[in-house]
């Protein structure tokens, strides 16, 4: 009896656990305006859309994911009145590969490590597709479309302009002719006078900040509203790398650190100044929905590129390269008028960005997409339909999926990492093992995603075409494979 026991028992656990890591795709056939058991009132075809976006942003490092610190009283005060996404990943830890696949909710195309064309890619390669963004859907709609945008990879050459009518890629020039990418204050002011002049026609409008993303040169008044946490009085020193190629232990060169090198401590101090003045622009802006009396039409949407490195696995201050859980996380908050406010576990992604504004629009895609519609979480906040997050990263390849409590990291071809990221979400204890059923069933996942994603890419390449001659390429592309040269 005692072994009869035994065996169901190990035959009940075994399907418990396949039902938890089996693999539910996402609907990509159909697509319910109102999303999954929603309301239709929450539905506005005649509002608004503020997509505010920030570079290198830790979840773990604002109030209202559980930071012990004041250097996001705006956000905390924001998430109060939306959706708030515990667990919200980026497809690429890559800015423009990031934000290709929120603008067209598809994935980042990867090639298989024989075919060489990883690093060699634009915009249009990102998802191998020649349609409009989805951006061009809410154009054709009857809104306003517009984005101000204050990153040197996202600019309107590289295509990320397609489907807007404004597009504000400005970069500050300085006395000796040369370039810089306009702080957040800079970033603020050109949103609000677009918005003041524009307010009075249904607009979908993204406001991508550049920080907090280095160099962590905010006003001093902001790191002075910080209160001094034990992580500040780290006294480790890091030499300064001559370069920003992802140095192991070293400061990044773009930090442009001269003189006295500051304490990790110091550094992460600097970093969260970062994080308060950017919020304290965020707050200005979304004040400025209130003074044009547009805030109840207005669906606002906070999420981040990528996250930032602080000294794991010996990567500080940086980002891209890896795959890892402190730069695949990023925050997501959703705040939808007359909508409610909740906290989301359930892990979503980057993708389900798009799909989710269209919703709230009533506007229906284009074309067939891979993200989901997060507007029925706000009348069911705990679906629990445990959907995965992919993340990639080129040259050298490296991918991620995470699903329920795990994080399947794939180096090169036949090197694999598995952590369980809610205990230990530093990736400090590695739990893959060949014979492991956890192991087993999320290699199968990503397994599966990959082949789908390198057939799509073999299947649907295009010809490049990265603009006139002469324009600045994009800065990923080798010089040997750029048109022209």
């Amino acid at each position: 009896m005692r072994y009869f026991l035994t065996i169901v028992i190990l035959v009940v656990l075994t399907v418990v656990g396949f039902m938890v890591l089996q693999v539910k795709p996402r609907d990509t056939l159909s697509f319910n305006p109102g999303g999954i058991g929603i309301a239709q009132n929450l539905v506005n075809k005649n509002g608004n859309v503020l997509l505010i976006n920030l570079s290198g942003i830790r979840p773990d490092h604002i109030g209202a994911y559980g930071y012990d610190n004041s250097t996001t009283p705006s956000i905390d005060s924001f998430s109060g009145q939306s959706l708030l996404f515990e667990r919200c990943y980026a497809q690429s830890t890559e800015p423009y590969r990031s934000m290709a696949t929120m603008l067209t909710s598809e994935y980042p195309v990867c090639y298989p490590a024989s075919n060489r064309k990883n690093a060699s890619v634009g915009f249009r390669d990102l998802i191998c597709n020649p349609e409009p963004t989805l951006v061009a859907a809410i154009r054709d709609s009857g809104h306003t479309t517009c984005a101000v945008v204050s990153n040197h990879v996202l600019k309107g050459a590289y295509g990320f302009a397609e489907g807007f009518d404004y597009f504000d890629d400005h970069m500050v020039t300085l006395e000796d002719s040369s370039f810089r990418v306009r702080d957040s204050g800079e970033t603020f002011d050109a949103a609000e006078s677009w918005l003041s002049r524009n307010f009075r026609r249904p607009f979908f409008m993204l406001v991508q900040f550049p920080d907090p993303k280095g160099p962590y040169d905010a006003d001093p008044r902001f790191g002075n509203q910080l209160h001094q946490l034990k992580e500040y009085g780290n006294p480790k020193v890091l030499p300064v790398s001559d370069s920003d190629d992802y140095p192991i232990n070293q400061i990044p060169a773009y930090h442009g650190i001269s003189g006295d090198t500051p304490s990790v401590g110091e550094m992460i101090r600097r970093y969260d100044a970062e994080i308060a003045e950017t919020d304290y622009y965020i707050g200005k802006l979304l004040d400025t929905l209130y003074r044009l009396d547009i805030n109840d039409d207005t669906m606002v949407i906070i999420s981040g590129l990528h996250g930032q490195s602080l000294g794991e696995h010996g990567y500080y201050f940086n980002y891209g390269q890896h795959v890892n859980h402190c730069l695949s996380s990023i925050p997501l908050i959703v705040h939808i008028p007359n909508g409610g406010a909740a906290r989301i576990k359930d892990v979503v992604e980057g993708i389900d960005i798009m799909p989710t504004i269209l919703g709230y629009m009533g506007v229906k895609p284009n074309r067939q997409i891979s993200g989901m519609n997060l507007m029925g979480f706000s009348s069911s906040p705990n679906l629990k339909d445990e959907y995965p997050a992919f993340c990639y990263w080129d040259d050298p390849n490296k991918y991620s999926v995470i699903k329920g409590n795990y994080e399947l990291i794939r180096i090169h071809n036949h090197d694999y990492r598995l952590y369980h990221v809610i205990n230990d979400p530093e990736e400090i204890y590695d739990l893959y093992s060949e014979d492991d059923p956890v192991g087993i069933e999320m290699k199968k996942l990503l397994d599966a995603w990959l082949s789908s994603n390198h057939k799509r890419a073999l299947e649907n390449e295009i010809e490049r075409n990265y603009g006139p001659p002469g324009m600045k390429q994009p800065m990923s592309i080798p010089l040997d494979e750029v048109p022209g040269r």
